[in-house]
């Protein structure tokens, strides 16, 4: 590693470098502010200053390199300096210690959101975070909740909502069910398979039959209505079932059923209430979760 020390630090280098980190891709880090052609200057820009390899490239995308992620923590210290110093110049709050409670889906509270509040707890560890896992959507209008993470946009003209991104799910069994049954070709095969699935949802059912999945309840051999337990049933081997990409691809035991051929997806709202424009905590959280769930 180069001497540094003496050399001025171009503090977008290092929010280009956070960017990318967080989104990890070039593209998925672009915006309107900051072309794909920038974020690329910037980072070798900054790997050169440095005399470190930030990132490496695979097949899906940039991963961060062992030197990029012992920096990434920095970096995200960095940006929130950045934010709070702005806040200070503009007569904004200072003051970030307290409690933000945060609802969302039970899929989503455990598939996505651990490694980002892990993230958000280094850039703000004054900020306490209350996780309300729950299906049930949040009444946040009286105060069930600060902030909601959810599948549709909602109505209420109180809300703020932004649309940041997308949950993906896919059909999955564990590598033993797999060696036992056999591997289904085609959606007609699930029938002869254990399928899982949730009990008393017509939810559920209603979304599979919008996704090329015309299956009935009675074609699922196994039903749960709490969706920790139903993952804990498809990891265990008892058969087929939809998990979220994200915690899936994670299982070295799971593997994916039918390929790209069924492959859902829901948009991921964030909302809270108008309090966000007067609330520093409020905002720095929103904020951090856009950015890490637009990811």
């Amino acid at each position: 590693m180069k001497n540094t020390k003496d050399e001025p630090l171009n503090l977008a280098l290092v929010e280009s470098f956070f960017a990318v980190a967080s989104a990890g891709s070039l593209s998925a880090a672009a915006d309107g502010g900051r072309s794909i052609a920038t974020l690329s200057r910037h980072i070798s820009a900054l790997q050169e200053q440095l005399g470190l390899v930030l990132f490496e490239r695979h097949r899906d995308g940039l991963h961060l390199s062992e030197s990029g992620t012992r920096l990434l923590e920095y970096a995200a210290r960095v940006v929130a300096a950045k934010t709070q110093f702005l806040d200070a110049a503009t007569g904004q709050p200072e003051d970030l210690a307290g409690v933000v409670r945060i609802s969302a889906g039970v899929a989503v509270a455990s598939a996505l959101l651990p490694r980002i509040l892990v993230k958000l707890r280094h850039v703000y560890p004054e900020i306490e975070i209350e996780l309300i896992a729950s299906d049930r959507a949040a009444k946040l209008a009286v105060g069930e909740a600060d902030l909601a993470i959810r599948n549709f946009r909602p109505k209420q003209a109180q809300l703020v909502a932004r649309k940041v991104g997308r949950f993906e799910i896919g059909l999955f069994a564990a590598a033993s069910y797999l060696r036992a049954k056999g591997r289904p070709s085609t959606v007609a095969d699930l029938k002869s398979h254990v399928l899982i699935g949730a009990a008393d949802d017509d939810v559920f059912y209603e979304f599979l039959a919008k996704q090329k999945l015309p299956l009935q309840r009675s074609d699922f051999a196994m039903r749960c209505d709490n969706r920790l337990t139903t993952w804990s049933l498809l990891c265990a081997g008892l058969g087929i079932g939809l998990a979220p990409l994200a915690a899936a691809r994670e299982q070295p035991d799971l593997e994916p059923v039918l390929g790209d051929e069924i492959r859902p997806d829901f948009p991921i709202w964030l909302a809270t209430t108008r309090e966000v424009r007067r609330n520093a905590r409020l905002r720095a959280v929103f904020d951090f979760l856009a950015r890490e769930l637009a990811g």
